[in-house]
């Protein structure tokens, strides 16, 4: 009997103790059981670590920083010991709808037999500090889908489902849109191991936004991208990292010098 596809779901943490538990809880509710999680905690200084202790769940690893990282240096952590077939990467105050891995799954299992690398990316529901939905986003934006268009590109199969392109097609879309941008949605997006370490992983000189760089890596490689038109995950808006992307603005100048 051929093995089931394995997930490491990985959570970089700094300082959410009040989200965190409600990310993992999510991922321990999926329909699909055969995932492990990864906590890389960036020296907290709340209560994270005791609430992610609290879970008491041998299928939960938990990695503390001696000292903060920075954010980009933590992808890196709470990735770099994953041992499943794919690999996602969730942001400690944001969750995981229970069928999410379920439908992925499906997905890989129709696909993967036609092609080797796979990344997949589902549109996200949009969440306040108290998980209420205020609104939604598309997988595959709409900037991105006009440029899309404008260069002549089409899917390689459109569903009711999802849309799969080719990488090449995507990546030659947001290079001449002319902005550092992420392809699919951070919280969403799923891809193999194998094309994790053939790209080197994250290890991004970018200290913003290295899930948008990382995502241009990926889709040099030329993977089938499938974008999944159904809202898998929740991104959480709150005050506190409404803030820090302010000041993220300022340091994105750097990111997109270098």
């Amino acid at each position: 009997m051929k093995a089931p596809i394995t997930f490491s779901i990985c959570i970089p943490n700094f300082n959410y103790g009040r989200y965190i538990g409600s990310t993992i809880q999510s991922v321990l509710d999926q329909s699909y059981p055969h995932f492990e999680i990864i906590v890389a905690d960036n020296a907290s200084t709340d209560d994270s670590v005791a609430v992610v202790r609290s879970f008491g769940d041998t299928r939960i690893k938990l990695i503390q920083n001696p000292y903060n990282l920075g954010f980009a240096p933590n992808l890196d952590r709470a990735t770099e010991t994953a041992t499943g077939d794919y690999m996602i990467l969730v942001s400690s105050d944001d969750t995981m709808k229970p069928s999410a891995l379920e439908c992925y799954v499906r997905l890989i299992q129709a696909h993967n037999g036609e092609h080797e690398d796979l990344v997949l990316s589902s549109d996200v529901d949009i969440i306040d500090s108290d998980g209420h939905i205020t609104g939604s986003k598309e997988a595959l934006g709409s900037v991105l889908r006009t440029t899309l268009a404008k260069i002549g590109s089409t899917p390689v199969q459109k569903t009711a489902e999802a849309e799969l392109w080719h990488g090449h097609d995507v990546l030659r879309a947001v290079l001449q849109g002319g902005t550092m941008t992420n392809i699919g949605k951070f919280v969403s997006t799923c891809y193999s191991r194998r094309l994790f370490e053939r790209v080197g992983g994250y290890h991004s000189i970018m200290s913003v936004i290295p899930d948008a760089q990382f995502s241009q890596k990926l889709a040099l490689q030329n993977p089938l991208f499938i974008f999944v038109g159904q809202p898998l995950f929740q991104y959480r808006i709150h005050g506190q990292n409404f803030y820090s992307q302010i000041f993220s603005n300022v340091k994105m100048y750097g990111d997109k010098y270098l």
